[in-house]
């Protein structure tokens, strides 16, 4: 199949069928002037260690090739990066989270150092740093420890702003969470700073990430996830993530979020844009259009009411609307 042979640009000619769509110039002329855009879309980014070579379906970027590839997707129309980054250290302390050299804050420096312009939105999570892949630790005796949890991860968030970071990206779905990351960053200064949480539906669609950046099971996620069926439990967390201090708010995974979003923007009144993850990435890659099928996605998405959409895909996604005309 020809690069140019899709669904956007085939079939001059179409005889017997409605008027407005029988041509190509009347459907260009007839089509809505509402087109995804590359500014709507986050590249969400994979950060390895240095000389590191990725083999697996995820895109994986090392750190030393970092620069290179945020400046691309600069030059692409992208304004905003989520990052991701692989521990080395995991333990059950999480002591890694507040290492000043890990691979988080290094990668924030560099992105900055090359793009100083484009948006840095953090990951801000205890499970990339926990054996188990737990995002809440435990006391010795088995019970959560969420007052430790808080203060690793607020202080964690005023790191990751230190180092460049322009909106601070909660993971866990756990209240107190989000008060606790803007209680530290106000008293330090920063309250000029955003925090975007992630909204969190339970699905198999997160193992891709999982297994790439080897966070482990994590036997205590769904504890802190939103039952799919429960649309309750999503407006009431989106008003409770807003009265904790929530700016913005994420929905995951986005393949079933759709029917959610206007509802979630209405009833938080937050900018809302949904994270298309890992598995979406994994299943979208699979179809021998690929771009084509990340653009129909993101058009029902953005469709839909949100305002953004965080991709693995957004840099080549992003590539095509440009080299389309889009």
């Amino acid at each position: 199949m020809s690069r140019h042979d899709n669904i956007h640009s085939n079939s001059r000619e179409i005889l017997g069928t409605n008027p407005l769509r029988a041509t190509k110039p009347v459907r260009d002329f007839t089509s809505s002037t509402r087109r995804v855009r590359p500014g709507e879309l986050v590249a969400a980014l994979l950060v390895v260690e240095p000389g590191s070579e990725s083999n697996g379906p995820l895109p994986m970027i090392p750190l030393d090739k970092l620069g290179q590839h945020v400046g691309e997707i600069k030059r692409n129309g992208i304004r905003a990066v989520k990052v991701f980054s692989m521990a080395k250290l995991k333990d059950t302390t999480a002591s890694g989270a507040l290492d000043s050299n890990n691979l988080a804050l290094a990668a924030i420096k560099a992105i900055k150092d090359a793009t100083p312009d484009l948006c840095v939105i953090t990951d801000t999570c205890l499970c990339s740093y926990t054996a188990n892949g737990d995002c809440i630790l435990r006391r010795p005796e088995g019970d959560l420890d969420m007052a430790r949890s808080f203060e690793i991860l607020s202080s964690q968030a005023l790191m990751q702003v230190e180092a460049g970071a322009d909106i601070i990206g909660p993971a866990p779905v756990a209240d107190g969470a989000v008060a606790a990351i803007r209680q530290r960053l106000d008293s330090n200064g920063r309250r000029h700073v955003p925090i975007m949480p992630h909204l969190t539906s339970r699905s198999a669609l997160y193992r891709g990430y999982r297994d790439a950046m080897r966070t482990g099971f994590g036997e205590q996620r769904q504890g802190f996830q939103i039952d799919p069926m429960r649309t309750d439990q999503f407006l009431a967390m989106a008003r409770h993530l807003v009265s904790e201090g929530a700016d913005i708010l994420m929905m995951q995974p986005s393949l079933f979020s759709g029917d959610l979003i206007d509802k979630v923007k209405v009833e938080s009144k937050r900018m809302t844009g949904v994270f298309s993850v890992s598995g979406e990435y994994l299943m979208f890659k699979t179809a021998s259009s690929s771009e084509d099928i990340l653009l129909e996605h993101a058009t029902g998405i953005i469709r839909a009411g949100a305002d953004f959409v965080v991709s693995y895909g957004a840099l080549e996604l992003a590539r095509f609307i440009n080299e389309i005309g889009w």
